[in-house]
């Protein structure tokens, strides 16, 4: 008697195309390695970030920020360099990312005199993703997350906005209209996120 062979289920992308076959995340096997090491690093590294803030030790600050930065670089480039991308590391990394500027913008509320409500404007956008990254994982393999929502160009800008309003709130020269785009941006990006992952479960019962 011959053994049929399973069916793989497909992979949904964002533009509702279906991908038979093949996918570029590595199995559950692979999930041990170099990036998703850095990202676990990135998760270390915020409470102590936060303390350093809760402590005013700006050079501290500036010195552990600069390495939480370097590591969120370097994992995305070893996974793709190595072929070491995981739904896993996908997950972790964007839960290091939250964790850390969740760390910081508490820091900044309690020392630094940023109000409540504009940090969490500001956090918007990763409380989204956060979400949004939580679901797409619990879907499995039904879901390429990689082509379902890729980084954009609105996301980056917005990190690298958020990277500069921290930076020059710690160092109290921070003004109201800087933060206020930040804000914005990160708002813009949140929408878009929204927008993308309403999209992927539209296309995906379709299917």
């Amino acid at each position: 008697m011959v053994t049929p062979k399973p069916i793989r289920q497909p992979i949904i992308t964002i533009a509702g195309h279906v991908d038979h076959g093949k996918t570029s995340i590595s199995d559950k096997s692979k999930n041990i390695n170099i990036p998703n090491a850095l990202s676990t690093l990135r998760i270390i590294l915020a409470p102590i970030i936060l303390f350093s803030l809760l402590n005013y030790s700006k050079l501290t600050f500036f010195v552990l920020l600069g390495i939480a930065g370097l590591t969120d670089a370097l994992d995305g480039y070893f996974a793709r360099k190595f072929n070491q991308i995981t739904r896993v590391g996908i997950f972790l990394d964007s839960i290091a990312d939250k964790i850390l500027i969740s760390s910081v913008f508490i820091g900044l509320v309690i020392n630094y005199n940023l109000a409540i409500y504009l940090a969490i404007l500001m956090f918007s956008r990763e409380i989204v993703v956060l979400l949004g990254r939580i679901f797409l994982y619990l879907q499995g393999k039904k879901i390429d997350i990689i082509k379902a929502i890729p980084v954009t160009f609105l996301g980056k800008l917005t990190t690298t906005f958020q990277l500069i309003a921290i930076i020059f709130i710690v160092l109290e020269q921070w003004q109201l209209f800087f933060i206020i785009f930040t804000i914005a941006l990160s708002i813009s990006t949140a929408i878009h996120y929204i927008i993308k992952e309403w999209e992927l479960l539209y296309a995906k019962n379709k299917i």
